[in-house]
Formats: C-alpha cells, structure tokens, sequence
C-alpha cells in the first residue's frame, strides 16, 4: 500500500510547483508495487510533495507482477508501466508520468495543470 512508503527525508520539492499545486484542484492516481525498485526510490519522493499539498486527493492502486489490480484501475488508465503518476481534474487526464518525471515529478505535474 501507499502508506507503507516512508516519507523522503532527503527530498525538497520545487516550492513554486508546490505553490501551483496547492492553488489548483486535482487528484493523482499512483500505480506502483513494492517489488519494484523504481517505486521504491520515487514514492518517498510523492509522499514528500503530498505532504506539502494536503488537498489532493489520492487514488492508491497497488498492482501485481502483471500490473493488474483488484479495481481495475491500473487497466482503465493503461499503466502498462510503474510508478505511473496520473493528474486528473475534473476526472480528465492532464498529466503522466511514467518511471520517471522530465524535471521532477512536481513540476511536470504543475506545467499540465489547467
């Protein structure tokens, strides 16, 4: 599960993303597995830039070995890969990321919200 992912400690988020996050509304949906070792190096970083953005909402979808999950998530969005980072507002897609961000996964983020 998401929670079990300890928070970076090491890890400062880009305040100006921070501050258009904070400022728009949307939810992240976070596709991973803790067998996986890019999960395991980037969600301490999520949960450090969710600690700093309390008013997002988070969808958990925890996968097995064949990306699947009990809710069907990870299919209806077509994570074929993981950690897939999805933004949505107003339930549409407007941000991915998939492994790994461009910049960083906050900035990435708050350059595709509307």
């Amino acid at each position: 599960m998401f929670n079990d992912y300890p928070v970076s400690d090491w890890y400062e988020p880009n305040e100006e993303a921070i501050k258009v996050l904070n400022a728009k509304e949307f939810e992240l949906i976070v596709v991973h597995a803790p067998w996986c070792g890019d999960c395991v190096y980037t969600l301490p970083l999520v949960k450090k830039i969710l600690s700093k953005t309390p008013n997002v909402k988070v969808v958990d979808c925890l996968v097995d070995r064949q990306k699947h999950d009990p809710a069907g998530i990870a299919e209806k969005y077509q994570a074929k890969r993981i950690p897939t980072i999805i933004a949505l507002q107003n339930g549409q897609e407007v941000a991915r990321i998939i492994e790994f961000p461009e910049v960083t996964i906050e900035q990435d983020i708050a350059a595709k919200l509307k």
